[in-house]
């Protein structure tokens, strides 16, 4: 494919102009902090010294901590329902009264004091109360009016309780109180008349919490911040956060604006330029579907700005990205040798914008190309759980050989062990977002091809029902082109697919095609050469009927056109021939094509044909079954049916090695059994 050609295909520009703008525009637009560091670290730079002041942030811990103190002084606000102890009385009455209704009335008249005081709700958790009430106070809602109580003053469905087991014991002292508490099922009648009014809380303190302050004292111009050489402790780590946010907010960059537009726009030409050639050189079939095309350009630009928006967060919370994700994006519709490198360009955003990035770079290398290879075999049911934790393991591991290697005195943290573990979750759990992408840019995943292989799938059924020996040949040519696919690294799962829907046409005639013919049946006896081409020819358009009806997907069809190019039906043409027939008239007896464009077509193709010859052979040695190969290769060669199939020549003769021992191993000797002689 001539190159000026694709960068000039509207299709191929236009994407690629429109992530060269995405990136442009939403790259951060700061200058770059030059140092990086870690907690327990050493400073591996020049002595620092505070060329400015500057306030000293609060850690997200400390604003926790101080809001939790502020919470555990708030009064909470309480709606106080008046209907609760009425609906309350009538369901004691209806327990007790028909049994025992002195004692209900009692009852209900004890509990009346504690309902207008007010009985909270059984759990007290709420703005971290523990069960202990004394000193705390609240406010109360009775009537558009709120009154400040003590908590101590009121009253929980456990005081409740305990009132009625003494009333019952005081009435009935012959009774086991606990016992006809429990029979009569007082508890569930209980019920709290305070209800929490988290809403009203929340606005009346929204003010007070406000007021934190997010700094704890400001760090002087001129002041040492650390000194070379220097262990980085919480506390010196916290003012280098400091310094870091207040550099990059006001300090960044103080250049002309237009340059450091002009330097987002460089990055950002340089990343299109890299991801193009890359396809143009490892996967140029991709430049023919628009489809693959974009969706490889939308992954990638979805990876930049995952890294561009994490630059914001604090290096720790990265390890929440499940980045080695979008190499499982990619892994789900193209080969190995393409999806890792291509990785590899996802990943420079990382290098240059998240914080540590040198660190997070190689993490999410060393566990993408992990878990590309990993997902193979752990991809489906309870081994999902087992993939998270090799990638789990493969993110631990190259983080502690980075700082082993930086020399990094405090190695990990409870809290970023559990980020890395939640980001190899995560990894699992984005993972389906493959089948929304199949969809969306209509593309093929190898999940999907392996579905379509089931054998139980209405199409296939009714292949194997109505031309049963069609559906032999068709598993037959599978197991061959399989064989042949793994030897010159095709796409195997799309190969096997292919094998069983390539001759679904013949389901529409079956009796015409030698393989169904029941024994004496002699369907082209009454036809010409030209009409028995006709009839079988026609199975091609009839299997792209069937497929349009059955939802097979378009790169399955393409194989219903191509397993026999544009060659011709060589049997009835030589008859045709042999009988006196116009040589001019081959079109007849031609397919209508196209010729096998991609290395699988081409397989398809030979495996059809020589699946089918071979079941004329009677010799099956090692020269025999050579030359039988050598032959129909030759006819195909010639005919010009691998002209466009990209394929090279050594993977043409690899082609024809490997099949040449898959039909000798297939059809090898059997011992003969001796007769037993009777005695």
């Amino acid at each position: 494919m001539n190159s000026a050609k694709i960068i000039g295909s509207p299709k191929i520009l236009i994407p690629l102009l429109t992530m060269l703008a995405v990136l442009t525009v939403s790259m951060p637009r700061n200058g770059e902090f030059e140092y990086h560091y870690r907690k327990g670290g050493n400073w591996n730079y020049e002595t620092l010294v505070a060329p400015f002041s500057f306030p000293i942030l609060k850690t997200q811990e400390q604003i926790l901590q101080e809001k939790e103190h502020m919470g555990s002084v708030y009064v909470p606000y309480y709606k106080f329902q008046q209907n609760v102890y009425r609906e309350v009385s009538d369901n004691i009455d209806n327990v007790l009264g028909m049994d025992y209704p002195e004692l209900s009335h009692n009852i209900i008249s004890r509990l009346e004091k504690f309902y207008e005081k007010g009985v909270l709700p059984e759990h007290q958790s709420l703005l971290g109360m523990e069960a202990d009430r004394s000193g705390e106070v609240v406010f109360v809602q009775k009537n558009k009016h709120a009154s400040k109580m003590a908590m101590e003053e009121l009253y929980t469905i456990a005081d409740l309780h305990e009132e009625i087991l003494s009333e019952i014991a005081a009435e009935l002292p012959d009774v086991d109180a606990e016992t006809m508490y429990r029979d009569f099922s007082l508890n569930a009648v209980l019920r709290s008349n305070l209800e929490f009014d988290r809403q009203t809380t929340e606005l009346v303190h929204k003010e007070s919490a406000e007021f934190i302050s997010p700094t704890s004292g400001t760090f002087p111009a001129g002041d040492v911040i650390v000194t070379t050489g220097e262990i980085i402790t919480s506390d010196i780590a916290q003012i280098l956060d400091s310094f870091r946010a207040e550099f990059e907010e006001t300090v960044g960059y103080s250049g002309p604006n237009y340059l450091l537009w002009l330097g987002n726009f460089g990055i950002a030409l340089i990343l299109c330029i890299l991801v193009f050639t890359l396809i143009f050189f490892t996967h140029e079939n991709s430049l023919k579907h628009s489809n693959e095309f974009m969706f490889i350009i939308t992954i990638f630009v979805i990876a930049c700005e995952v890294a561009f928006f994490s630059s914001r967060f604090p290096a720790m919370a990265c390890y929440l990205i499940p980045y080695p994700a979008f190499a499982l994006y990619y892994i789900g519709f193209f080969r190995n040798r393409f999806v890792l490198p291509l990785y590899v360009l996802c990943l420079l955003p990382v290098l240059f914008f998240m914080q540590n990035g040198t660190e997070m770079f190689i993490t999410y290398l060393f566990s993408g190309f992990i878990g590309v290879f990993a997902f193979e075999h752990f991809s489906r049911g309870w081994r999902q759980f087992v993939y998270a934790l090799i990638i789990f393991c493969s993110t631990l591991l190259s983080t502690l050989i980075y700082r082993l290697f930086t020399g990094s005195i405090v190695i990990f943290d409870f809290t970023e062990v559990g980020y890395m573990a939640l980001g190899a979750l995560f990894c699992v759990a984005v993972y389906p977002l493959t089948y929304l992408f199949e969809i969306i840019f209509n593309l093929m995943s190898a999940s999907r091809l392996v579905e379509l292989t089931d054998t139980s799938r209405p199409l296939l059924r009714e292949l194997a029902d109505k031309t049963p020996g069609t559906f032999q040949h068709s598993l037959a040519v599978m197991n061959m082109a399989d064989a042949a696919a793994r030897s010159v690294d095709a796409n195997v799962p799309l190969i096997r697919a292919a094998a069983l829907y390539h001759d679904i046409g013949k389901i529409m005639n079956p009796m015409c095609f030698v393989e169904n013919q029941a024994p004496g049946v002699k369907y082209h006896d009454l036809l010409t050469p030209k009409e028995s081409a006709q009839d079988i020819i026609r199975h091609v358009q009839d299997g792209l009927t069937l497929a349009e009806k059955y939802g097979v997907p378009k790169v399955l069809r393409d194989f219903i056109t191509t397993h026999h190019g544009t060659t011709t039906a060589g049997y009835f043409w030589t008859k045709y021939l042999n009988e006196g027939g116009n040589p001019a008239d081959i079109a007849s007896f031609t397919y209508p094509g196209p010729t096998p464009r991609s290395k699988e077509h081409a397989i398809i193709m030979f495996c059809d044909t020589l699946e089918a010859a071979s079941r004329t052979l009677d010799d099956f040695s090692a020269e025999k079954v050579s030359a039988f190969v050598d032959g129909i290769y030759e006819s195909k060669f010639n005919a010009g049916q691998f002209n466009d199939a990209e394929l090279t020549l050594h993977e043409l003769s690899v082609l024809k090695e490997t099949l040449k021992n898959y039909i000798v191993q297939v059809h090898h000797g059997r011992i003969v059994y001796p007769k037993r002689r009777k005695k």
